[in-house]
């Protein structure tokens, strides 16, 4: 057995990181909880949006000039507390659903421990580590803090989110039995309005062309959304980027489906999924908000859910859906469609810097005496309220 440390590289250019695609994506097939959002090609196109805000930091680790391990990271300012922090993030954007350091099951121990010896060494150039939207099942969040506390780093795991998910592989009808007559209600409601304006369909896009035009449908929907006092709609430079590059390469690997709901041949609503394994991963929605009163957002959903079931995706005939992942968040409709979740856990590092020390301190200690006096002093009148 080669007892030699493996060795750790920082890519940095982004000409370096696509050469890897390959060694990447197969170390992926190895890794636990695999899935579309660690292929080389989701982050391919996250860095078209991130690259305006961040440096690049793709760290790979080798044994005997092997690849068995992959840290996505970024490095970038952010301000906490008025606060200018160094700090290294994942490689993700707000369509990530899951991210993780990928590795073989048996060689994630050597990788942490490698990435945690990279943190030591490079301590002076950053302040704060945050590695979101880990699975609660990932060795990362249950092993990486006590690894970082051992060399010497303040680290913590906390459940920051949940992505909702409903599995697929059972019957419409008994599924749509066990939902609660509220929803079943509500979608009467909803059925009976908008048919009732005019000629309803449903489309799914799936080839090529069609994925394209839909795209286009989704981008106009998007300009008009709500959603653009947040700066992700896809008339913005790095959605854009991001959405163009994804559609590209999900069209080559056969993983985009995107829905769209017309009324009298207009758009109104539409949906941007990735099929990848099995599994469906709900990325984007958006509506014409001139037919809010319609809800044609809630409506599309439950359609194209009671499509999916018991459905094969055309394009991987060989693969019958298993779930559809809704995306973390606390929507109120997520949870009348679904009680059942994958919680996303977030793993927390400080340095030894000034900055780490400060952070530390104010998220550890002052911040939730904070909480803890704020409840104190707040009157209970939630208890009262909540017998009436």
């Amino acid at each position: 057995m080669n007892s030699r440390q493996p060795t750790l590289t920082c890519i940095s250019e982004f000409s370096d990181f696509m050469t890897l695609a390959d060694q990447w994506n197969a170390l992926v097939e190895k890794s636990t909880g695999k899935s579309v959002f660690l292929r080389h090609e989701w982050f391919e196109a996250a860095w078209q949006w991130r690259q305006h805000s961040s440096e690049l930091c793709i760290l790979t680790v080798h044994q005997d000039d092997v690849l068995i391990g992959i840290c996505p990271l970024v490095k970038t300012r952010v301000l906490k507390n008025k606060l200018s922090l160094r700090a290294l993030e994942f490689l993700t954007i707000p369509d990530t659903q899951f991210c993780d350091i990928i590795a073989a099951p048996d060689e994630k121990p050597l990788v942490l421990e490698a990435f945690s010896r990279w943190l030591k060494q490079t301590r002076r150039s950053w302040d704060t580590l945050n590695l979101s939207y880990l699975p609660n099942t990932s060795p990362t969040s249950e092993s990486l803090p006590a690894i970082l506390q051992k060399a010497g780093l303040q680290a913590s795991t906390s459940q920051v989110e949940q992505n909702p998910y409903i599995e697929l592989q059972s019957n419409w009808d008994e599924f749509y039995k066990g939902c609660s007559r509220r929803l079943k209600k509500g979608n009467n409601l909803i059925r009976n309005k908008i048919q009732r304006a005019g000629d309803v369909r449903l489309e799914q896009a799936q080839t090529p062309e069609e994925v394209r035009n839909a795209l286009k449908v989704l981008a106009t929907l998007s300009s008009q959304s709500w959603k653009q006092t947040t700066n992700t709609t896809f008339d913005n430079a790095g959605p854009k980027a991001f959405i163009e590059r994804l559609t590209s390469l999900a069209i080559q690997q056969n993983w985009a489906s995107l829905w769209i709901l017309y009324l009298d041949d207009k758009p109104l609503a539409a949906e941007y999924q990735l099929i990848y394994d099995g599994d469906v991963f709900a990325l984007r929605s958006d509506f014409d908000e001139k037919a809010g009163d319609l809800s044609p957002g809630s409506y599309l959903n439950w359609q194209l859910l009671e499509r999916l079931f018991g459905q094969q995706f055309e394009q991987q005939m060989d693969q019958p859906l298993k779930r559809y992942y809704m995306g973390p968040g606390k929507n109120a409709y997520k949870k009348r469609w679904t009680k059942i979740s994958v919680p996303i856990h977030r793993v927390t590092g400080y340095n030894t810097s000034l900055r780490g020390r400060i952070i530390y301190s104010i998220d550890q200690y002052i911040r939730p005496w904070k909480q803890q006096c704020s409840q104190w002093l707040t009157p209970n009148t939630e208890k009262k309220d909540s017998t009436k």
